[in-house]
Parts: C-alpha cells; sequence; structure tokens
C-alpha cells in the first residue's frame, strides 16, 4: 500500500539581503532554487542565509561557495535510494 506524505518538513533557514535586512524564511529545496535563480538572473550580491546560526554568502551566480550540512538534506536521501547508493 502506499501513503503519500504531504508533511515532510525540513530545517529552514532564514535569508538575509543587504544590510542584514531578513528577508524571510526557506522552508523547502525548491524555495531555495528559487530564490537562488532570482539572485542570478538579478545579479544580486550581499545575500545570505543564516542557518544553524552560521551565515552562508549566495554568490551573484546564486552558489553557494560552502554548502551547510544537514540543509534541505531529504531530497539527496531520497535520490540515493532511488539510484541504489
Amino acid at each position: 500500500m502506499i501513503i503519500i506524505n504531504n508533511n515532510i518538513v525540513e530545517e529552514s533557514c532564514q535569508l538575509f539581503g543587504p544590510n542584514d535586512q531578513l528577508v524571510g524564511v526557506i522552508e523547502n529545496s525548491l524555495a531555495f532554487y528559487d530564490v537562488r535563480v532570482q539572485i542570478k538572473k538579478q545579479g544580486l550580491e550581499d545575500y545570505y542565509i543564516l542557518f544553524k546560526g552560521v551565515r552562508y554568502y549566495i554568490d551573484k551566480d546564486g552558489k553557494l561557495p560552502i554548502w551547510p550540512i544537514d540543509l534541505f538534506v531529504k531530497e539527496e536521501e531520497y535520490l540515493q535510494q532511488l539510484i541504489g547508493w
């Protein structure tokens, strides 16, 4: 029997912009991808996330030079199970 779980929750992170202004809370990986794409398309700078008390800066290409451990890991865990890792 298949059970659809629409209540999968991951740890969120806060998004900050220039001058340490809180933009909002990112609650899942798709929202985080969306934010990063917007940063890249608009060429924005000085944005960062706060995750477990640590700042992680997002460059103007939407990339994080250092990926936080445990940030939005559910998707990766499921993909690993599907490909047999």
